[in-house]
């Protein structure tokens, strides 16, 4: 049997006995769900690799040939360091497995990224003072930081939108682990409110453009001319409404990305507009919806396999309890076919949740993490089988380069944490030892409110860093923890 087509946007597409989803749109709810009590993997398959060459799912090469597989998906035959392309099956062999692209149809945020099989620990390689460094005011700033390479020199640059600051911002990135403290400015004209937002292409030139949801400007865009230059790219796009959060994705299958945006915690929806594709923006159909609200993380994957998008998103219906959801793109409408509440991931009510997407039990279905939580998808439906951690923010990516997502989060009762999964969605190994900040860290202060996280390599170590905002004493801390 060979691998589907990887799932766009997740980076763990996996050969399951069907690697299909079926379109049911029944919803299990995570406050009735019963933990799950075993799963396993399937066997490894043969199919392309990201260069198009026939290889054995997930082996690592030499430059001849090929590790064989066995049925079970381990390596008969000892592995080189380095695999170029995306794992294709779950489990593949470990090493050095460098991610390709992000899919085309999805923004950056989207993105599930892949490391090496590290051995080292984690130490802080970059960090600035929101107030003291002059960035913005030190009330909660709300943020979520997105990682891309906005002049394509190879080192990820970073993008954030604080609270109460005069512009938006992105900083350089150096390649080194580090950024160029003096910023790109992304003006708007106000201060801004926080949260998330989404990176991509919009107008077709190949260069990295900003979309912002938020919650004094409302909807807003920007497009980046490849040399930290940006232009106002808003016009067209919903107003007046304000948001904590947008995505991109394809919405409409007509090639180019679409946006939709969440609303702010006074109010509940969405709203969407359709991209033609050069930047110009007209009203689409939002999903509908009586109950989300403070809606700022979305991921979008085709999870029902009928040739479209479906939305996931992430927020805490106007309350402190984090809520978990998926529309069904149906073509021209979107059916809500998970609303859940999340136990125990509980967050102020205009703080940042974040959630994220992947295959992490390897049956070729798009999983959930929202904030510490597990959701497993069966068949349309999705039942939370464990709780990490009690974090608001999370986030998937294979940081050990063993095919396996693993869970980062974020909470100020535990500070920056890393899960290793193992394949099954239940078994997640607390990293301990790896020199992350807990809860105790100090910078400027002891650790209080805890906001979003993004993860990817910005020392070229071809391991996963984790970029992280969260208050110390007085002030919110930028900081870059490299592995």
């Amino acid at each position: 049997m060979t691998c589907p087509f990887i799932l766009a946007a997740l980076t763990l597409a996996s050969c399951g006995d069907d690697g299909g989803a079926s379109t049911d749109s029944s919803v299990t709810t995570a406050q009735t769900t019963q933990p799950s009590t075993s799963t396993t993997d399937p066997a490894a398959a043969t199919s392309d690799d990201a260069t198009g060459q026939s290889s054995t799912s997930g082996a690592t090469t030499d430059d001849e040939t090929s590790a064989a597989q066995t049925s079970s998906g381990s390596s008969s035959s000892s592995t080189t360091d380095t695999t170029t392309g995306e794992p294709l099956a779950c489990e593949f062999a470990p090493g050095c497995h460098q991610p390709s692209a992000p899919a085309a149809g999805v923004g950056l945020a989207t993105h599930v990224p892949i490391g090496c099989a590290g051995d080292g620990g984690f130490s802080k390689s970059w960090s600035v003072f929101v107030q003291g460094d002059g960035f913005a005011s030190a009330e909660a700033p709300r943020t979520i930081p997105y990682l891309g390479d906005f002049d394509d020199d190879g080192a990820l640059d970073l993008f954030v939108n604080f609270r109460k600051a005069s512009a938006a911002f992105v900083f350089t990135g150096l390649g080194d682990g580090g950024f160029n403290p003096a910023p790109a400015q992304l003006s708007g004209g106000l201060f801004s409110g926080g949260w998330g937002g989404d990176l991509g292409d919009l107008n077709g030139d190949g260069a990295l453009d900003v979309l912002v949801g938020d919650h004094v400007r409302g909807a807003w865009a920007w497009a980046g001319d490849g040399a930290f230059q940006f232009t106002d790219l808003t016009a067209g796009l919903p107003a007046p409404f304000l948001f904590n959060g947008g995505g991109l994705a394809d919405l409409d299958g007509d090639g180019d990305l679409d946006a939709v945006f969440g609303a702010d915690q006074f109010n509940k929806g969405y709203a969407l507009a359709h991209n033609d594709g050069a930047g110009a923006w007209t009203p689409g159909t939002p999903p509908a919806t009586v109950n989300a609200g403070s809606v700022g993380s979305f991921s979008f994957a085709d999870y029902d396999d009928d040739g479209d998008l479906d939305i996931f998103a992430f927020g805490h219906g106007g309350g402190t309890v984090m809520d978990a959801y998926v529309y069904r793109n149906d073509g021209d409408s979107f059916v809500e076919v998970l609303a859940a509440a999340v136990p125990g991931q509980s967050m102020g009510t205009a703080d940042p949740v974040q959630g994220s997407i992947g295959d992490i039990n390897c049956d070729g279905q798009v999983d959930i993490l929202a904030g510490g939580a597990v959701l497993l998808a069966s068949g349309g439906s999705w039942s939370m089988v464990t709780s990490i951690d009690g974090a608001h923010i999370g986030h998937l990516a294979d940081m050990n380069g063993d095919g396996h997502l693993d869970a980062v989060t974020h909470d100020s009762s535990v500070g920056l944490a890393l899960y290793l999964g193992d394949g099954t969605g239940t078994g997640w190994a607390p990293q301990t030892t790896l020199g992350l900040p807990d809860a105790s860290y100090q910078a400027g202060g002891a650790m209080g409110r805890a906001y979003g996280i993004e993860i990817g390599d910005v020392d070229g170590s071809d391991n996963m860093d984790i970029v992280r905002v969260a208050e110390f004493g007085a002030d919110f801390v930028l900081e870059v923890w490299s592995r």
